[in-house]
C-alpha cells in the first residue's frame, strides 16, 4: 500500500507543480481535501514550510486513513518567484 501512495504523491506533486509561485503564495494553509485514485481513496494536506521573497517551501502529505495516517507519505516542494519549481 505505501508503493500506491508513494505512486499517488508523484501524481499531486506533478499536479502542484503546475501552480505559480503567486497562487502558492496567496493561498492559506493548512488545508486538506480528499481525492481517490481507482479504489483509494485518500487524504491530501497542504502546508506552507517556508515564505520567504525569492521562494515558497510546501509540504503534501497523503493518507489513506488507515497506518498511514500516522506516517504519511511526504515531500516538499520549492516555488521560487522566478518561476521556477523544484521537487
Amino acid at each position: 500500500m505505501r508503493k500506491t501512495l508513494e505512486d499517488i504523491l508523484k501524481i499531486e506533486t506533478n499536479n502542484w507543480s503546475k501552480k505559480t509561485y503567486n497562487e502558492i503564495l496567496t493561498m492559506e494553509t493548512p488545508f486538506s481535501y480528499e481525492s481517490n485514485a481507482g479504489n483509494i481513496s485518500y487524504e491530501v494536506k497542504v502546508l506552507k514550510l517556508e515564505q520567504e521573497e525569492k521562494y515558497i517551501r510546501l509540504a503534501i502529505e497523503i493518507n489513506d486513513d488507515g497506518i498511514s495516517s500516522l506516517f504519511p507519505v511526504s515531500g516538499t516542494m520549492f516555488f521560487y518567484a522566478d518561476g521556477r519549481v523544484d521537487y
